[in-house]
């Protein structure tokens, strides 16, 4: 008997999920459990953050790929769902599933069955996605509408990376990497820059760009599109959109603007928004000011963003004020490890250079007196190729930088490659000449913490970045010895 193609979760009782480890593959198996879906999937042994959040919902993993783990419960499983980083080539259980005619969705074609049916909120761009999501869904929670949402990284105060409600809106992180954009067809989406990434997929900014352009082509004239208006690429591409234009910027005359900024020590930042209302004939300005328990300008405007979403949906500002106040931010974005001899250690989910100059810059808003020390791990042989220069200029901005070798993507051949970790400790020394190199190569996590684990004092931030396993490190050099 051919099985079903499902248009949505109803008939399913029973999920397989392969590569189920990861951030957002664990956020989809957290919605469809709350639905009381049974959970099983697989992934390495490899120890990953989300490890406790699925043995939080009861998934069943197997800690390897092999097809047995699915021949043994073929019976019992309605829907396969695979990561976008496995296919039948590079993974035997998703040959195995494709081969015995199991039902199969890939993870974006899974989450649109969820998406699609309902108010769509879609985030988008380069960088800042995760943040805003998560900003977004809690002051939607926050007025009472009982939000859905998938961020891509667990979100403190929720101790999960997902909502479950029964309001109509569904808030999601959508990842543009692979196109995984054209599965989804939004009620409305926030923008919040583009900047080139993924070379390994996209060949040329233009293609990169494509992707955007044909998402917001899928907006309903009813819906609208929020957009960093002082971004040129994420200005352009909002105008193929057919819906309600609204615009946020620190500059220039957006909708909504930020005007001012003041950092309160220890505690995160307060701002101030001026935003226009009324009609086009008699345009009328606000203020709204509110505080943010995150630093740096780039969580300011990831605000600015959401804040907007929120007030075109008709968001009361006292529930944004309280959401915005109480926001405990999410995992692995300027998150506090702990302390080793009263020196600080953070760890940061940065993988693009403008992301590492951003969080470099916050931490130093934050602590101007420390010595920001900075390890990064390169994720991706094509991107830290393609950016190499880029990283080394953005790295000089700390004071003593530590880069370890690349973590490598299963899609690349590392043969066919002309980069190393090495080549980019010499780049970012030429980028800021000084008496001593301030980069210097160190192999591996566990070397790295030996040294950490010396220098770490009073004066001291350290800050692990990587879309890698470099958060490792911070067990390592809190571990006794």
């Amino acid at each position: 008997m051919e099985k079903f193609i499902p248009k949505n979760f109803d008939r399913i009782n029973s999920v397989y999920l392969i590569g189920i480890k990861g951030s957002a593959m664990t956020a989809l198996a957290e919605i469809l459990a709350q639905k009381n879906i049974k959970i099983y999937g697989s992934d390495t042994a490899e120890v990953f953050f989300t490890d406790s959040l699925l043995k939080k919902i009861k998934a069943v993993v197997f800690q390897e790929f092999n097809p047995e783990n699915l021949k043994k419960l073929s019976r019992k499983i309605d829907l396969v769902i695979h990561s976008t980083a496995y296919n039948s080539k590079n993974n035997s259980e998703v040959a195995f599933a494709k081969e015995n005619k199991l039902q199969v969705l890939n993870y974006p074609q899974a989450l649109g069955l969820l998406f699609n049916k309902s108010y769509g909120l879609a985030v988008c761009g380069t960088h800042g996605k995760t943040t805003t999501t998560a900003l977004l869904a809690q002051i939607l929670k926050t007025a009472g509408t009982d939000p859905s949402a998938l961020v891509g990284s667990k979100v403190a105060g929720w101790d999960s990376g997902s909502l479950s409600g029964q309001g109509r809106y569904f808030v999601i992180e959508a990842d543009e990497y692979q196109n995984k954009l054209r599965y989804y067809n939004p009620r409305a989406v926030i923008i919040t820059n583009i900047d080139y990434d993924h070379p390994d997929f996209f060949k040329n900014p233009a293609r990169y760009v494509e992707v955007f352009e044909q998402f917001v082509k899928k907006i309903p004239r009813q819906g609208f599109i929020v957009y960093n208006a002082a971004d040129p690429r994420a200005k352009a591409v909002c105008q193929k959109a057919k819906c309600q234009k609204i615009s946020f910027a620190a500059r220039g005359n957006p909708d909504f603007k930020i005007t001012k900024r003041r950092i309160i020590k220890d505690k995160g930042q307060e701002i101030i928004i001026r935003y226009k209302t009324g009609s086009p004939k008699q345009i009328l300005f606000k203020k709204l000011k509110f505080t943010l328990p995150l630093f740096g300008i780039h969580n300011a405007l990831n605000a600015a963003a959401a804040i907007t979403a929120a007030m075109r949906l008709g968001v009361k500002k006292q529930f944004i004020k309280k959401a915005l106040h109480e926001f405990k931010s999410t995992e692995r974005r300027f998150q506090k490890m702990g302390q080793l001899n009263q020196g600080l250690l953070f760890d940061d989910y940065a993988h693009h250079p403008k992301e590492i100059t951003a969080t470099l810059k916050g931490a130093r808003e934050r602590f101007p007196e420390k010595q920001i020390i900075a390890a990064f791990h390169p994720h991706t042989f094509s991107r830290t190729q393609a950016f190499k220069k880029q990283f080394a200029q953005s790295l000089a901005l700390a004071d003593k930088v530590f880069v370890i070798d690349i973590y490598a993507s299963a899609r690349e051949n590392p043969s066919d490659f002309k980069i190393s970790a090495k080549t980019l400790v010499s780049l970012v020394n030429k980028a800021a000449p000084a008496r001593s190199p301030k980069a210097q190569y160190i192999p591996t996590i566990q070397q790295l913490a030996l040294i950490i684990k010396k220098i770490s004092g009073p004066r001291v931030l350290f800050i692990s970045m990587g879309a890698g396993d470099i958060w490792k490190i911070h067990a390592l050099i809190l571990k006794k010895c």
